[in-house]
């Protein structure tokens, strides 16, 4: 993808540098998120808070500094003309830089700890770090949020800088569930953990790693979530031996991002195919209409003919799984962290507001040109929230998971 920066080195992600005593996360290079771009123009641009699209296309920049709209105007940071469907530069006031509200977020990420909270965000749109609280804990709210904004003080992090927002508790989102040969993406898949039965999923897309002609899956779809397995792979039932097509191979283990948390960076993990002729290589299953439900496919697929390793919030993406099909929505949240359970977290993940139900994670989740049969992969569905799902991005998949072919040429923003 071409920066949009111009005179900007755009630096890969580094959970911030702490002293381990200071109970502060440690040092890690990662993949360069959306998060990152921002904290660095905002180094150049003291005052800059990010952008978002509206529901026209436009670019919204969220600036202190009114004036500071003539340096986007003027071609100075590059790539605008790009982002925005009419060209023009729509500002937003806002109070903080994007730098110090990513600051505050990573001062304050030991507060996924708490039992109640869901996740943490810098919200471009707020210009605020958001705080998820599970909004299903009944009679302890007022509680909760006293005892958090005490957390927040503690950390000398400004109040006013912080907001909370109800939401649903993220969960795994664990016809198109007929029998596919070749398989695309986008159709039901079945693990067979022992003693557990096996879980039904759906196949993410197709790809080629060091060579070998495999696929992506959720990683919380095989038997051991976020660390390296074994699992065997079907894609119907694990009863039949003729409905095994894999085997996972690969799927990182957690690294420690603070004292005492495991982290990754994607819920994704790699399949070695048991044949190479199984494959759809380059497809994605095409319901018949979008948010709709439908599970019935025609003769025709979506063709991937290149990859976005980001996203942005306003962007319009699509999915396809297993149970509801193939929905569509808009970009809610970007660069997320979710804590998943005690001592364990999943970082930079983006939220789209779309239909999700269980059997839908591991959907390959795309952007599309409507009418146009190709698409550009964005990433993974993983979860669900709020009643739309949580996706890890391409880039966060490639950097756990190694450079992978998926189709197509890498292209820019669309």
């Amino acid at each position: 993808m071409k920066e949009f920066l111009l005179r900007v080195a755009v630096l890969c992600l580094l959970l911030p540098v702490q002293a381990a005593a200071q109970q502060k996360p440690t040092d890690r290079r990662a993949p360069v998120s959306s998060d990152e771009e921002f904290v660095a123009l905002a180094k150049e641009l003291p005052g800059f808070g990010g952008f978002f699209f509206d529901e026209a296309g436009r670019v919204n920049v969220v600036l202190r500094d009114p004036s500071q709209k003539a340096l986007f105007e003027d071609g100075l940071v590059d790539g605008f003309d790009k982002l925005s469907a009419r060209g023009a530069v729509r500002v937003v006031a806002g109070r903080y830089g994007f730098d110090e509200l990513a600051a505050w977020r990573n001062d304050l990420f030991d507060l996924l700890a708490h039992p109640s909270v869901v996740y943490l965000d810098v919200d471009e749109r707020r210009n605020r770090v958001v705080v998820g609280i599970d909004r299903t804990e009944v009679g302890r709210k007022s509680a909760t949020r006293a005892g958090l904004k005490r957390s927040i003080a503690a950390r000398q992090v400004p109040r006013e800088a912080v907001t909370f927002v109800e939401t649903d508790p993220v969960r795994p989102a664990a016809t198109l569930r007929d029998s596919f040969r070749p398989l695309p993406g986008g159709v039901r898949i079945q693990s067979d953990p022992p003693g557990l039965g096996g879980s039904i999923c759906t196949m993410g897309f197709n790809a080629k790693r060091s060579g070998v002609q495999g696929f992506v899956i959720n990683s919380h779809c095989t038997s051991s979530y976020l660390a390296p397995d074994s699992t065997v792979i079907y894609q119907r039932s694990s009863s039949l031996s003729s409905d095994r097509v894999g085997q996972a191979i690969v799927d990182p283990a957690g690294y420690v991002c603070y004292p005492g948390w495991q982290c990754r960076f994607s819920d994704a993990a790699f399949v070695d195919y048991d044949s190479n002729s199984t494959d759809d290589f380059g497809r994605i299953a095409r319901p018949t209409c979008v948010n709709c439900s439908s599970v019935s496919v025609g003769s025709s697929t979506f063709r991937i003919t290149g990859t976005l390793n980001r996203v942005y919030v306003g962007w319009q993406l699509n999915k396809v799984g297993q149970t509801t099909g193939w929905t569509r929505g808009s970009v809610s949240q970007t660069c997320v962290h979710f804590s998943i359970q005690p001592g364990q977290a999943v970082l930079c993940q983006d939220m789209v507001d779309a239909g999700v139900n269980g059997g839908d994670s591991g959907a390959p989740v795309f952007s599309r040109t409507a009418g146009s049969s190709s698409v550009l992969l964005a990433g993974i569905l993983w979860g669900e929230s709020g009643g739309g799902f949580v996706m890890s991005s391409m880039g966060n998949i490639e950097w756990e998971l190694g450079d992978l072919s998926v189709g197509g040429l890498p292209v820019g923003i669309p």
